[in-house]
């Protein structure tokens, strides 16, 4: 029997400390492998195109494209990974980092 190939995550995150937390968590689960890391909307784009990742866990709001553009310009591509977005929502009685 041939082995499963792992699934291939692709993590486009501005901050670096979800990052950080994101790796570790997905570190801990077997069959998955980290395809690569961007950290910014122009960033994730060119790494879905290049690495054509199985799974990105997308933020939507990163500096120099957020993750809404990141959607709307892989919209048309050949590879479509499954993504799942990452991101903080504000006004909904949680507390925000300061920046």
């Amino acid at each position: 029997m041939k082995p499963e190939r792992p699934v291939r995550v692709l993590i486009v995150e501005d901050s670096q400390v979800v990052h950080a937390v994101l790796r570790r968590n997905l570190a801990a689960i077997p069959n998955i492998a980290i395809a690569g890391n961007a950290f910014t909307g122009r960033s994730g784009i060119t790494a879905i195109r290049n690495l054509q990742p199985d799974v990105v866990l997308l933020d939507l709001t990163m500096p120099d494209g957020d993750g809404f553009d990141v959607l709307t310009a892989i919209r048309g591509d050949a590879h479509q990974p499954l993504f799942v977005i990452v991101s903080k929502i504000f006004g909904l009685g949680h507390t925000s980092e300061q920046k």
